[in-house]
C-alpha cells in the first residue's frame, strides 16, 4: 500500500489552496502588456505565497523552542489556536517533541502523564484522525514513551536516598539521647521507618507508571475511534487497520499497555471503526475490494483476530467483521457465489 507522508499531505493541501486562487496564464499575458496591470498581477502572485491558510500551516509546522519564551509562545499561540484541532489530526509531532525533550532532561513518568493528558484533551476536540499519520506516529510514540514506564533503578534509588537522608537527619537530631540510652529499640524503630519509606516510594512509582499506561490506552483508543479513510481507498483502509493492530501489539511488547485485555480493547476499537467505515461507504466500495478483504480474512494470519474472546458465546472479531461485510456485500448475486471464499463464520456456520 502506498502511504502519503505528512509532508506530502500538507503539500497537497497547499497546492489545493493555491489552485483555488491561481491566475489563469492565458489571461495573464495581456495583463503584462500594461505596466499598471503588470504591477497588480505581480502583487496578486505574491499574495498567493502569503495566503493566510498557507501561513497558518507553516506556523503550525514550526518545531517547539524549549525555552521559557518558546514554551509560553507554543501554548498561547499554537496549542490554544482555534485551528489547532484541524492541524493535529495530520501529525502528532508536537507531542513527540515534548516526550523527547523530557527524555533528554531526565523527566519521570509524571511528566509523561502530563504530556499525554495535554494532547488527549486536544485529540478529543478533533473531528477525525488521519490513519496514515497515526501509523507514522505510533513507533515514535512507543520509542519515546518506553523509558517513562521502565523500572528506573537509578532514579528510584536516588529519590529514596534523598528522602531517607532528610528523614534520618530529623530523627538523629531529635532522638540522639534516646539512641544513646536504648540503641536496640532505636535501631528497630529506624529499620521500620526505612522499610515503610522504601515501600512508599516503590508504590508511588508503580502507581504513576500504571496511570501512564492507562492514559496511553485512552489516547490510542480515542485516536482509533476517530479514524477516517476515503471510500475510494477502501483496501488501503483495510491495510492500515492491520498495520495499526501490529503497532498496538508493539505497545504491549514494550509494556506500554498493561496486558492482552488492553490490546483486545484496541483491536475491538479498530474493528468497530472499520465496520462503521464500511457502513457509510459501501456504495463506493467495489466488489473486487470486498472480495480481497474477505480473502485476507480467511487466508492471512492477522493479529487483529489473534486474541480470543473472554467467553465462547461471544461473537469473535473475525465473525463480527464478516457479518458486517455480508450486510452490504451479500445482496449482490456475484458475491453470494464467491468461488474462493463463501462468507461464513469461522465455525463454518452460515452468517
Amino acid at each position: 500500500m502506498q502511504k502519503n507522508s505528512v509532508f506530502f499531505l500538507f503539500m497537497g493541501l497547499i497546492l489545493q489552496t493555491n489552485q483555488q486562487f491561481a491566475i489563469d496564464n492565458d489571461n495573464l499575458i495581456p495583463l503584462l502588456s500594461h505596466p499598471h496591470k503588470q504591477e497588480q498581477a505581480i502583487k496578486n502572485q505574491n499574495l498567493l505565497l502569503f495566503h493566510p491558510e498557507n501561513e497558518l500551516l507553516k506556523f503550525f509546522l514550526r518545531p517547539i523552542k524549549f525555552s521559557p519564551h518558546g514554551i509560553e509562545h507554543f501554548f498561547m499561540h499554537t496549542y490554544n489556536h482555534e485551528k489547532y484541532t484541524e492541524y493535529l489530526p495530520y501529525t502528532l509531532d508536537h507531542m513527540i517533541q515534548f516526550l523527547e525533550y523530557g527524555q533528554q532532561h531526565q523527566q519521570d513518568e509524571r511528566y509523561a502523564l502530563s504530556i499525554i493528558k495535554l494532547f488527549l484533551q486536544k485529540i478529543k476536540g478533533c473531528d477525525f484522525v488521519n490513519s496514515y499519520s497515526l501509523i507514522t506516529a505510533m513507533p515514535k510514540l512507543a520509542q519515546n514513551l518506553t523509558p517513562y514506564v521502565q523500572k528506573k533503578e537509578a532514579s528510584f534509588l536516588q529519590e529514596l536516598q534523598q528522602s531517607l537522608k532528610k528523614r534520618f537527619s530529623h530523627i538523629f537530631s531529635t532522638y540522639s539521647s534516646y539512641f544513646q540510652k536504648n540503641p536496640d529499640a532505636f535501631l528497630e524503630a529506624l529499620s521500620e521507618q526505612i522499610a515503610k519509606k522504601t515501600n512508599e516510594v516503590q508504590t508511588q512509582q508503580h502507581i504513576d507508571v500504571e496511570h501512564v499506561r492507562k492514559d496511553i490506552l485512552r489516547f490510542l483508543e480515542i485516536c482509533m475511534n476517530k479514524l477516517v479513510w476515503s471510500p475510494h481507498e477502501a483496501y488501503d483502509a483495510w491495510i492500515s487497520i492491520n498495520e495499526l493492530a501490529e503497532q498496538s501489539h508493539n505497545f504491549l511488547t514494550k509494556k506500554l499497555i498493561n496486558d492482552a485485555d488492553a490490546l483486545d480493547d484496541i483491536y475491538w476499537s479498530l474493528i468497530h471503526r472499520f465496520c462503521y467505515f464500511i457502513e457509510i461507504s459501501h456504495d463506493d466500495i467495489s466488489e473486487e475490494i470486498f472480495k480481497q478483504i474477505v480473502s485476507d480474512i480467511y487466508t492471512q494470519d492477522l493479529l487483529l483476530f489473534a486474541i480470543e474472546e473472554q467467553e465462547n458465546l461471544i461473537t469473535s472479531k473475525k465473525d463480527f467483521l464478516l457479518r458486517k461485510i455480508k450486510n452490504h456485500y451479500a445482496p449482490k448475486p456475484s458475491i453470494e457465489k464467491m468461488p474462493e471464499h463463501n462468507i461464513t463464520a469461522s465455525n463454518n456456520q452460515p452468517l
